[in-house]
């Protein structure tokens, strides 16, 4: 075919439609499988649902007109027959289903498998709240086990990078869908209990899915192998709305994995802002009561010093009232008063008994002494 003959995209869709509306068969047929990705639209009341089994999956709308027909909310996990015709997205160039009713037929095999893997994990104490490890609060090495290309590893890392730029972050990439990723993260989680670069937290992160996409963390192996981790570990797989058993069984569950960076590490900077108005409020404390003290000690002291004034005038006044006391009492006073006292030889003379006419005596006044010689002596008659 020459490139004159080449026919535009939107030609060859609107082709591939019409073939497939024409289709004798694929005009009506029924559709056996399982609910996934279930969603429906409140302003158009459309819904938008996935048909799964083992190994396929197809994409699939039921409107307004038929929906409002139902007697059931279709959801997630439902094992359904769906009654509908085959035709083709024009815009996207997916095949999908225009369902015009749906029958509920039971509970899906898939979803079978995962509420009993759910009740195994769940029985072995693996969801209980008792044993979620705290996780730590200033990390400084982080692994995350995430696809190596792609927004979610770089939006983790600039997280922690703006949170704290000391932090390291260990890369485990794997594959986060398809039939490889359950082995490879598990690989991963065995190559992190290995590693002696000793990391003190575990990230699991992946973006945005279809359930489809995401029911890889419902794997009942690789929850068991997470569980094994010796340090806490945070799921962060998916949209806030989706949970898996990853999720019920993390030590932390984030809704998206920049969240998870942000609850792994702490902001340096609000820690510092914070550390600052501590230490601000310590020392306006500490000014406050060393002011409080110096006031207490100033007027303490005032109390001392008014204390021992008054002892000391106290003490003053007695002193002054011994003086006054000694001084009465003094000998010089007495002489003042016209009395002597007499000595012989130095010593004093306490009794005429003991002088004899002829001794020399030195008689002492106030203003003066005088030597005399004693001519008689007299006693008193006793």
């Amino acid at each position: 075919m020459s490139s004159r003959e080449a026919i535009s995209v939107t030609a060859l869709n609107r082709y591939v439609k019409a073939l497939l509306e024409n289709d004798e068969i694929l005009s009506q047929v029924w559709v056996e499988g399982e609910l996934s990705d279930v969603h429906v639209h409140l302003q158009s009341g459309h819904i938008y649902f996935k048909v799964v089994d083992d190994k396929a999956s197809v994409r699939a709308v039921m409107f307004r007109s038929y929906t409002e027909r139902l007697r059931f909310r279709p959801k997630d996990g439902m094992k359904v027959t769906v009654a509908c015709r085959i035709t083709l997205y024009e815009k996207g160039g997916d095949y999908q289903l225009n369902a015009f009713d749906i029958m509920e037929v039971g509970v899906g095999k898939r979803q079978t498998e995962l509420d009993k893997a759910k009740e195994r994990l769940a029985a072995d104490g693996l969801f209980e709240q008792s044993r979620k490890r705290r996780l730590p609060e200033d990390p400084f090495r982080i692994s995350v086990i995430t696809s190596a290309t792609g927004a979610v590893i770089r939006d983790i890392q600039n997280v922690c990078s703006r949170r704290d730029p000391f932090v390291e972050i260990l890369l485990y990439p794997v594959y986060v869908q398809g039939v490889f990723a359950v082995d490879a993260i598990t690989d991963a989680v065995k190559s992190i209990c290995r590693d002696r670069r000793g990391s003190e937290l575990v990230i699991f992160a992946r973006g945005g899915g279809s359930a489809d996409d995401l029911w890889i963390f419902n794997d009942e192996n690789l929850v068991r192998a997470a569980c094994e981790l010796p340090v806490p570990f945070i799921s962060a797989v998916g949209h806030e709305t989706d949970y898996s058993l990853l999720d019920l069984a993390a030590d932390m569950r984030a809704p998206t994995p920049s969240a998870a960076a942000e609850i792994a590490v702490p902001d340096m900077g609000q820690w510092l802002s914070g550390a600052f108005e501590k230490v601000t409020a310590m020392e306006e404390s500490l000014t406050y009561d060393v002011t409080l003290h110096r006031e207490e000690i100033r007027d303490a002291m005032a109390d001392v010093l008014k204390e021992l004034a008054g002892s000391v005038d106290s003490r003053r006044e007695h002193i002054r009232r011994a003086e006054s006391e000694l001084e009465s009492l003094s000998p010089l006073k007495v002489l003042s008063r016209g009395y002597s006292y007499v000595t012989k030889d130095g010593r004093n003379v306490r009794s005429a008994d003991r002088l004899s006419a002829g001794d020399r005596l030195s008689v002492t006044f106030s203003d003066g002494e005088a030597i005399c010689t004693v001519d008689e002596v007299k006693t008193n008659e006793r």
